[in-house]
């Protein structure tokens, strides 16, 4: 009934307060977090798939369709950063490659029939937004954030991505404020998106991600508020224990 001197055994988990505190005291503990910033999230998927040669496979629909799911999962990642307005209840979803993976097939898949609600030649994309938004993203949003994560859906997953001139997205640049267009590539050459995608694509630009360029004055505010009524209550409970502290004596 010994263990062996030579046993090792490799855990992966997500983060969660039931984890117990001695198995992570007496384990080496690697921690895989996404990269900050919208530019870096789509860049590591893009040079994850150029690995794997996901982008030789077909044409430049596809390869634009799966530009668009970087994309969003990029975006999904990013608005977490900005809680509690990226997403209300932003604390509780832990967004990772998982999503990114069943993503892929149920993109693979839509892409790969036709439906026949569909016209001819195109492509089921109301089918799609309706397998991200109640299921791989969508499943554990409530539904105030489900109504935001659909929005994202409906403007990214169209017919759009079928056209050589298709602009994935429009903002306003954070210096200068001139509008900025995500022209996504009329190939599927992955090398034209990961140039794109470096030059135009910002980290830090709330507005790529549905949200207002003030939002950082927002948050503080909140945050602020947030601190002085925890401040609020720590005074609170120092005062009453005094009371009865002294009360005893």
């Amino acid at each position: 009934n010994k263990v062996h001197e030579s046993f090792k055994i490799f855990l992966s988990c997500e983060p969660h307060h039931n984890i117990p505190v001695n198995l992570l005291e007496n384990s080496i503990k690697i921690s895989y977090d996404a990269p900050p910033g919208l530019k870096n999230n789509i860049l590591r998927t893009l040079y994850e798939w150029k690995d794997k040669n996901y982008f030789a496979k077909s044409g430049a629909t596809r390869a634009r369709s799966l530009y668009a799911l970087a994309w969003l999962h990029a975006v999904c990642l990013e608005r977490k950063r900005y809680s509690p307005i990226g997403w209300v209840n932003g604390q509780n979803y832990e967004f990772n490659q998982a999503d990114l993976r069943s993503g892929f097939i149920a993109l693979e898949d839509i892409l790969a029939r036709r439906s026949k609600t569909a016209k001819k030649g195109g492509i089921a994309w109301t089918n799609l937004i309706g397998i991200y938004s109640s299921t791989i993203y969508g499943g554990r949003l409530d539904s105030l954030d489900n109504s935001i994560l659909y929005a994202h859906l409906s403007d990214i997953f169209n017919d759009k991505l079928m056209s050589k001139t298709c602009i994935l997205a429009t903002f306003s640049d954070q210096s200068s404020n001139q509008p900025i267009q995500v022209s996504l590539p009329a190939t599927a050459n992955i090398e034209d998106y990961i140039e794109m995608t470096q030059k135009i694509v910002p980290n830090s630009n709330p507005e790529s991600l549905g949200l207002a360029q003030n939002i950082y004055k927002t948050i503080v505010k909140q945050r602020l508020a947030q601190v002085i009524q925890n401040l609020n209550t720590l005074s609170t409970g120092f005062t009453m224990e005094n009371r009865g502290g002294s009360g005893s004596t």
